[in-house]
């Protein structure tokens, strides 16, 4: 599980994979496959992000966590976010 040195945390992980390697959507699935993480550790990631605005999350109707995420997608802020992961403006 390759991940970039500059990526100090599971969130910016994300961010860089759906701007980077998922062209702005994945599903939760494609995450654990990528990462390495467990599916409850990236719906935790999940949450944190939907928290803070950056990603939206298409969900499953009478599906229970964590299986009820069918695929998560950048929002703006999670772009903006990505963008500044690409140029090195966080660490």
């Amino acid at each position: 599980m390759f991940k970039p040195d500059f990526i100090e945390n599971n969130e910016a992980w994300c961010i860089w994979l759906l701007g980077n390697e998922f062209n702005g959507k994945a599903s939760p699935q494609q995450v654990v496959e990528r990462t390495g993480l467990t599916l409850e550790q990236v719906n935790g990631i999940i949450l944190d992000l939907e928290r803070m605005k950056a990603i939206r999350v298409e969900r499953i109707p009478g599906k229970f966590p964590p299986e009820n995420i069918k695929k998560i997608g950048l929002k703006s802020a999670g772009t903006i976010l990505y963008e500044e992961l690409l140029h090195g403006q966080i660490r």
